[in-house]
């Protein structure tokens, strides 16, 4: 389980995978940007949407970190984000 992991070892699990992402759009044509690829949550996208909702994902979770640093509360659920 995540919750149980020390964050430092979190915190290189995802450098790692993010790594890993930037190895393989290196190696992109243009033209695979616009290949179909499949998410169990978002269905049948292009590539290049599935990399910028990386990018959002990512933001949308720096966001709400420091809104509940902010706020010294937890920040509630919203679909907002989604909608890519």
């Amino acid at each position: 389980m995540l919750s149980q992991q020390p964050v430092s070892d979190l915190i290189e699990a995802l450098r790692k995978s993010r790594q890993e992402t930037l190895q393989i759009t290196q190696i992109l044509d243009e033209s695979d940007l616009e290949r179909a690829a499949n998410h169990p949550w978002f269905g049948e996208k292009e590539v290049g949407w599935f990399l910028k909702l990386l990018y959002r994902h990512h933001t949308m979770h720096i966001y709400d970190v420091r809104k509940a640093l902010e706020t010294r509360s937890p920040v509630p659920h919203a679909n907002r984000f989604r909608e890519v």
